[in-house]
């Protein structure tokens, strides 16, 4: 099955006017110390290039290398390194750069972690701090983020249901900005969703499961059988997108061998933003697998987001969760399902895709302008 495409609403003239170059002479630096989010930075790239701020990125060597940027306004290598005297080089080269690049806003591209808490307070006073927080548990869990956060000037999260844990009484603004700047590319793709009306145009239903290939947060164990295989029938094809641990690898490969070759496929390692933005983009189902048999279930049903979500706003895909998640309001437009009757749910959507069409939305708070009006509000 090709991919069910359907358009996310569309900008409207007024509003695309209205809000380009809203952050015109705002000098930004984005910031990410660790090792991943790579997405998460991109988004926020996008966006603010797109409200014609100057925005320059500190990120390490090899995000910069994998985020194939080429219009930024300048690039500072950094990186959290272990130390403490390695921490506060890092932290004294960005605030050198800040100042020599006469930077106005920071946004940290994870508010959290090592080096984070020295960032923060060693920044020139005069700038505007935004953190975008991962997990918002870490809000009240995590004596560093305790430190982060009254440095900040206020924090961004990826998803509505993420503020659920944070107190009325919080004093720090934040704000719902998830990571849904699409690759353009994609954006130009046209709206498919007439076809998915002709089934027996169709291909198999292409159902992704995003992002590293992780057991803690995955429970590959529901799918990756022969009793499963047989249930799904023979119009659902799985991807799998993402890097998987070495160690793990076996494994996978075991578990794989229960499956009709022509029912998987599989691209392990690391995968370029632009290969998997059309990945995504030639989805029909995003899947982020992650149920309560997985270690990482409840930091993700309570106050993370996996970025499997944040793909199937972005690109307006359906999206299936664990029943789990149902919880969250927010989270509506998705498909809820119990683990044991995933195989045949998939094969009902397989043999009907026009009923996906109802799911395949991106919510009102991911949208250009619920975001972009976010960061303009923090902003300015």
């Amino acid at each position: 099955m090709a991919a069910l495409h359907v358009r996310p609403r569309a900008i409207s003239i007024y509003w695309a006017i209205r809000m380009t170059e809203r952050l015109s002479g705002l000098r930004i630096l984005v910031i990410e110390l660790g090792g991943g989010h790579d997405e998460v930075l991109l988004s926020w790239y996008r966006d603010l290039a797109a409200l014609g701020a100057e925005v320059y990125v500190a990120c390490p060597g090899e995000i910069w290398k994998r985020l194939g940027i080429t219009d930024a306004a300048g690039w500072l290598g950094a990186a959290a390194v272990k130390g403490l005297a390695g921490r506060l080089k890092t932290c004294m080269d960005i605030r050198k750069y800040v100042r020599a690049h006469r930077i106005t806003h920071v946004v940290l591209n994870t508010a959290s972690g090592t080096a984070i808490p020295e960032l923060s307070m060693l920044l020139p006073r005069h700038c505007v701090i935004l953190g975008t927080l991962h997990d918002a548990a870490r809000l009240f869990e995590s004596y560093g983020q305790r430190i982060t956060t009254r440095n900040v000037d206020a924090y961004t999260v990826l998803a509505p249901y993420l503020l659920d844990r944070v107190p009325s009484q919080f004093q720090k603004r934040i704000a719902v900005v998830p990571a849904t700047a699409i690759d353009p590319s994609v954006l130009a793709k046209p709206n498919e969703a007439a076809r998915y009306l002709r089934q027996e145009e169709s291909g198999p239903m292409r159902v992704v499961i995003a992002g590293g290939i992780d057991w803690a947060r995955r429970d590959f164990q529901s799918l990756f059988t022969t009793d499963a295989a047989v249930r799904m029938g023979d119009r659902v094809r799985i991807v799998l997108a993402g890097r998987s641990n070495p160690a793990e690898r076996p494994r996978l490969q075991s578990m794989l061998k229960n499956m009709p070759p022509e029912m998987i496929e599989v691209h392990d390692g690391y995968v370029p933003h632009d290969v998997y933005a059309h990945i995504i983009g030639g989805a029909d189902v995003v899947l982020p697998l992650t149920h309560p048999s997985c270690s990482d279930y409840q930091f993700y049903v309570r106050s993370r987001i996996t970025g499997a979500m944040s793909n199937a706003w972005a690109y307006a895909k359906p999206l299936m969760l664990e029943r789990g998640f149902q919880a969250h309001a927010s989270l509506a437009t998705s498909i809820f399902y119990d683990v044991k009757d995933l195989p045949d749910m998939l094969r009902s959507y397989a043999n009907d895709p026009a009923s996906l069409i109802p799911h395949a939305v991106t919510p009102s708070f991911a949208t250009n302008e619920s975001r972009r009006s976010a960061i303009v509000g923090l902003l300015n």
